[in-house]
């Protein structure tokens, strides 16, 4: 089962989350931040979850660090939520804050966390590129209220995953519904017990 899991065959067998950090247009002048997550299935290439949260400037603060964690997590658990648990989840180590922590928490889902090495780039290419795709097609090199990206990226999503994709012969979402008879649900309560670290408002809590 774990061979399965690992090699990607079948949708949900492995899951990657990524985070990019936009500026974002303040009536201030101050400095502000979004952090854009997305969550992809690889073999289908469907976009699972994803979402828009303004985050401290200074991203290396200790509460800042919390949050940007806490805001890909809150990303991950309604993608199971939706759409079923992965066998294998790929994570940057900067979106765990507490890696014993979440560790038990995917185990509680029977869900394997396994992070990106800090020099394994490749194995996240189609996540980049994804990114890349968001900064070319909606971004553009300007800056845009927290409110308005989220409309963007809603958009970007829905158009990529009812694209036709040359690579698989289908749209990512009709690749990842021919195989919705294999997908495990996890149930809303259980689910909770094992995000008990977050917050209501998704962050890590202390």
């Amino acid at each position: 089962m774990q061979q399965t899991k690992m090699s990607g065959l079948f949708a949900n067998a492995i899951w990657q989350a990524d985070s990019e950090f936009v500026p974002l247009s303040s009536s201030n002048g101050d400095d502000a931040q979004a952090q854009i997550v997305l969550v992809q299935d690889h073999k289908s290439r469907a976009i699972l979850g994803h979402g828009c949260f303004h985050v401290d400037s200074a991203v290396n603060t200790g509460r800042s660090l919390k949050d940007i964690a806490g805001n890909t997590q809150a990303v991950v658990k309604k993608a199971i939520l939706e759409h079923g648990k992965p066998g294998v989840l790929r994570m940057d180590k900067e979106s765990l804050h507490s890696t014993s922590r979440l560790m038990h928490a995917f185990a509680l889902i029977d869900v394997a966390l396994i992070p990106f090495k800090p020099r394994e780039l490749h194995a996240k290419g189609n996540l980049e590129r994804l990114m890349r795709a968001i900064d070319d097609s909606c971004l553009k090199g300007a800056t845009f209220s927290l409110e308005k990206l989220s409309e963007m990226l809603e958009e970007f999503v829905n158009l990529y995953n009812n694209r036709y994709l040359d690579s698989i012969g289908m749209t990512p979402l009709e690749s990842w519904r021919a195989d919705c008879d294999a997908i495990s649900f996890v149930d809303k309560n259980e689910l909770d017990k094992a995000f008990m670290h977050l917050d209501h408002s998704g962050a890590c809590a202390e």
